[in-house]
């Protein structure tokens, strides 16, 4: 079988990118396969770039992306394959404008918070998303297969489009690079502490500053303890702000911000946490790196989070939103070591099971040979 993946970037660490370099790069092994994109960090053989003149342009990339002539290069190559993949616009409506090819196309959708929940952000910023949300609902409509990565991104397909979907879990774990078996060498100033770990973007909707405030609360029960966030800074303004908070409360010696960390660097921070955390508003999927660690997870009980997190099991959902109550998931589990190799054992072992990406390729692969065949 002969597949396609397109996707506008293929950058080594980003979510969706990831999520297609580990599925594509076990299916070759067995199929014949192409990732097209038009900026990739990544050198392979599998995937072709197409020259595209603004791709730093984020700009037009995100917006005009399938409506400028180069695109139209890469809809030349659509009618080799036997199926096609792809997930969130600008790349999931190139196959469809002006004209879809005859080829299976899947779509991946992986749901979007509402306005509600996406903070303080600029009307440009929530103009985009509309955008985003918009495109990505015709691609669906216009789908031969809906894929959803989660039980909750599943009803969330049905609510707001009216539309069934096959449920493959697809944000998975890349347990050779997240290995809790290899000695990683250690990092300094997390060393001496019960370490709280958050990784991701420094955005308004994943609500850091409750996470701060929550930290600031476990601080007072339990004096080594460190808060480390690793993100970019996606929202320079609310950066700033978060800075004030900490000067406010001293605590700039407590939370550290990273910054960006590389992809193989990633498995040192989760190595050396204790707990993973986040406040997030809104998860599509909650990743479960934590897991491949054998370490626990806290968050609040909103969006798939309960899909990653049984809650008593693996981690601790909180259902009040306040800092007070996700303070108290913290602090017990700081407060009980053995509780939390209890229950980061569990989530290794599930996350195992669910989410290596050699059971998500087979999965995936089982998924268009069984579409294809019924086609």
């Amino acid at each position: 079988m002969k597949i396609g993946f397109i996707h506008h970037s293929m950058i080594i660490g980003s979510g969706i990118d990831t999520v297609i370099w580990e599925i594509a790069s076990r299916l070759c092994e067995e199929h014949d396969v192409e990732i097209l994109t038009f900026n990739s960090e990544y050198s392979s053989p599998i995937i072709r770039e197409i020259r595209f003149p603004f791709k730093k342009n984020r700009v037009i990339n995100g917006v005009f992306n399938p409506v400028i002539p180069h695109t139209y290069s890469l809809r030349r190559h659509l009618d080799k394959f036997d199926a096609i993949n792809v997930h969130h616009y600008p790349a999931n409506i190139i196959p469809f404008f002006p004209s879809r090819s005859d080829t299976f196309i899947a779509v991946t959708e992986w749901s979007g918070p509402p306005s509600s929940k996406l903070g303080a952000v600029k009307f440009h910023e929530k103009l985009y998303m509309k955008l985003i949300r918009k495109m990505n609902k015709i691609a669906a409509l216009k789908a031969d297969g809906l894929i959803a990565p989660c039980p909750f991104v599943k009803r969330w397909i049905k609510e707001n489009y009216g539309l069934d979907s096959e449920q493959i879990y697809l944000d998975g774990i890349n347990f050779q690079l997240f290995n809790r078996e290899y000695d990683y060498r250690p990092i300094n100033f997390m060393d001496g502490y019960i370490n709280i770990l958050y990784v991701g973007r420094v955005a308004p909707h994943k609500n850091i500053e409750c996470l701060i405030e929550s930290f600031q609360i476990l601080k007072e029960y339990i004096d080594d303890v460190r808060l480390i966030i690793v993100g970019r800074r996606t929202f320079p303004v609310y950066y700033k702000n978060l800075m004030k908070i900490l000067r406010k409360k001293g605590l700039e010696d407590d939370v550290i911000f990273t910054g960006k960390v590389s992809w193989e660097e990633l498995p040192r921070y989760y190595s050396a946490c204790d707990i993973y955390a986040t406040c997030s508003l809104w998860e599509g999927f909650l990743r479960a790196e934590a897991f491949a660690m054998g370490k626990p997870m806290v968050a609040f009980d909103v969006g798939a989070n309960s899909d990653t997190i049984h809650n008593g099991k693996n981690g601790i959902l909180v259902k009040e939103k306040s800092s007070k109550a996700f303070a108290e998931g913290l602090i017990r589990l700081a407060s009980d070591e053995n509780l939390r190799k209890k229950m980061g054992e569990r989530g290794y072992k599930w996350a195992k099971e669910n989410l290596d990406f050699n059971v998500i390729a087979k999965n995936f692969s089982n998924y268009l040979e069984e579409a294809i065949s019924c086609r």
